[in-house]
């Protein structure tokens, strides 16, 4: 059984987890193997909005550096910049398809990548696995 914070893949079952903004509590939801047709994992990129906020790290920069704030321009800069680096960056974005013509999107943080590509390589064996004996028959 593998576990990861997108969810748990067992030899006869898929539990996904879902994490939810408001209250921070995730939902689960059970998919027998036999009803995933397919799963794919993918970055999600903002590119303009990590160019937007790279700017406003630099006009805010600039702009308190005149005023004279020099902590101010250290400080709004840079959380402008974490904040484009964290966009640019990407998160990771699992999709899971079933046979009902469904889809379950999971989305994680920039360093859940790990956690995305072990689910979904753990998840494409296990359903490999048990299509192996209707391929048989």
């Amino acid at each position: 059984m593998t576990e990861t914070r997108f969810g748990a893949v067992s030899d006869t079952r898929v539990v996904l987890a879902f994490r939810k903004l408001w209250p921070f509590r995730a939902s689960r939801t059970e998919i027998p193997l036999t009803h995933v047709s397919s799963v794919q994992s993918s970055i999600d990129r903002r590119l303009i909005w990590g160019a937007a906020c790279a700017g406003m790290a630099i006009l805010t920069a600039v702009a308190n550096r005149h005023a004279g704030e020099n902590a101010g321009a250290v400080l709004g800069g840079a959380a402008w910049g974490v904040v484009a680096l964290y966009v640019w960056i990407g998160s990771p974005r699992v999709v899971v398809t079933t046979t009902g013509g469904g889809y379950h999107v999971m989305k994680g943080r920039p360093w859940d990548r790990q956690d995305a590509n072990v689910f979904v390589a753990a998840l494409m064996a296990a359903v490999d696995s048990a299509r192996e004996p209707l391929r048989k028959e």
